[in-house]
């Protein structure tokens, strides 16, 4: 069974009635950007693959049962939208940051020119 995305990427031997929590435990768990409700389960040959939705969070809740994984498995656990934003804001805080340089020194020679005047 293969393990991607916000995991530490790895490949569990698969065992009859091994579950999808197990899995993940003995993959080291999902990462901090990774979404607990949003786990993808990719079943089946290239020819008809099927992939499934679950939430670790539901199973921990009891909200949902803890999924039974097949050979050949592969569980991808997506990032966490708020992964996402925080990423578009770290590529966007050096913009931001001369905008407002830009903004206080505008703001700074005005004050200044208007005091003199």
């Amino acid at each position: 069974i293969s393990v991607m995305g916000q995991t530490n990427g790895t490949v569990v031997q698969w065992s009859p009635g091994v579950r999808l929590t197990e899995v993940l435990a003995m993959s080291g768990g999902i990462h901090v950007g990774g979404d607990k409700n949003d786990i993808r389960i990719v079943r089946g040959p290239i020819d008809a693959t099927r992939v499934y939705t679950t939430s670790v969070r539901d199973v921990i809740d009891g909200e949902s049962h803890d999924v039974e994984l097949y050979p050949g498995d592969v569980v991808f656990v997506t990032d966490h939208w708020i992964e996402d934003f925080g990423e578009v804001v770290s590529a966007l805080a050096p913009i931001l940051s001369l905008s407002f340089s830009a903004a206080a020194l505008t703001f700074a020679l005005d004050n200044n020119l208007s005091t003199t005047q």
